[in-house]
């Protein structure tokens, strides 16, 4: 037992990890015909799980993975809280990341009508 505690200690001292590193899993489902919503599921397999699972939707503009699992070092929240012993999912609403767009988003923008227009109307 005191070999394991050193070895986990100079293994952080050196800069190393002692937790193992969460498990991510990429997968679609389907919500209306011809739509996918993209999900990633991040769990720590060194941690049981201890409460129901946390789903982070994303605000606009950018989607769930950049927003909630950045490969940087303090870049994820939902390892973080993969960490702590909750399963994670990240979803990407539809137009968003790895979601199906909107059919009016997929056109080729030069034959496309605006999705919006920003002008206000006359009063």
């Amino acid at each position: 037992m005191k070999q394991t505690a050193l070895s986990a200690a100079l293994l952080t001292l050196s800069g190393g990890s002692v937790f193992a590193a969460p498990e991510r899993t990429d997968f679609t489902t389907t919500s209306d015909p011809g739509t996918t919503i993209a999900i990633r599921e991040v769990i720590d397999p060194a941690q049981e799980i201890r409460a129901d699972p946390v789903i982070l939707i994303h605000g606009a503009r950018v989607p769930g993975i950049p927003s909630f699992d950045l490969p940087v070092a303090g870049g994820s929240l939902a390892a973080d809280l993969a960490a702590r012993g909750l399963a994670v999912y990240i979803v990407d609403l539809r137009g968003y990341g790895g979601s199906t767009r909107p059919a009016a988003m997929q056109a080729p923008s030069d034959t496309s009508a605006p999705l919006v227009r920003t002008a206000a109307p006359d009063r």
